[in-house]
């Protein structure tokens, strides 16, 4: 991953807000760790496929 990419996934302020918010909404109705793991594992996979479908379009 070149920094491009990375900068590009780390320029989603909202998106990072929205995502904790998911976050701390699933933690407060669930002690389970495993699901806030997994909506981590999954914001990864939208970000990383976000950034890489924004480089194809430029």
């Amino acid at each position: 991953m070149d920094d491009k990419t990375l900068n590009r996934i780390l320029g989603f302020p909202y998106i990072v807000s929205y995502i904790f918010g998911l976050i701390g909404i699933a933690a407060m109705f669930s002690g389970n760790a495993n699901h806030i793991g997994g909506i981590l594992f999954f914001w990864v996979v939208i970000l990383v496929g976000y950034a890489f479908l924004k480089d194809d379009e430029s």
